[in-house]
């Protein structure tokens, strides 16, 4: 069974990026597989618990020895007030949760998004993940090339 670690933007659709472990203390980490993750159900919290089944079911086939999960946080500006009203931020942390407790015996370490992509453009993120990526690897979510992104800004790569 191959080792390996996943970075995981979080959230109802969850991207998430496997990462040979061995190759992890190298200049350039060996890139395995991604995959969005999305949920059919009524309520978040069922969502939540729905898209970390998922993510087991799918990395069964793997040794999982650490998660990189970006981990939200407050920003004091409009737009972040007004997800903090509407509980957004903790709805994320409770995904995020999820998915770490059906990885309970995996080491955890959050990627905060104000250190690792701050105000960098989605499209931006993307542009610089395809300059390491296989040139036929067809990724079509924001949420999976922030999955990937992590990888690279944790690398120094992005």
């Amino acid at each position: 069974m191959k080792c390996v670690i996943l970075t995981i933007d979080p959230g109802m659709n969850t991207g998430v990026t496997a990462w040979e472990a061995s190759s992890w203390d190298t200049p350039i980490v060996e890139y395995i597989e991604t995959k969005l993750f999305k949920h059919k159900e009524k309520s978040w919290e069922k969502g939540a618990q729905s898209i970390a089944q998922q993510i087991k079911e799918w990395a069964e086939k793997f040794e999982v020895v650490k998660l990189y999960i970006e981990f939200p946080q407050a920003f004091m500006t409009s737009m972040g007030m007004s997800a903090l009203a509407r509980g957004d931020i903790f709805k994320l942390v409770f995904v995020i949760g999820c998915i770490h407790g059906v990885f309970i015996d995996s080491e955890f370490e959050p990627v905060y998004v104000s250190k690792w992509k701050g105000n960098l453009p989605k499209k931006e993120v993307e542009r610089r993940c395809k300059k390491y990526l296989p040139k036929f690897l067809w990724v079509d979510s924001d949420h999976e090339w922030d999955s990937i992104g992590i990888a690279y800004y944790l690398k120094g790569l992005l």
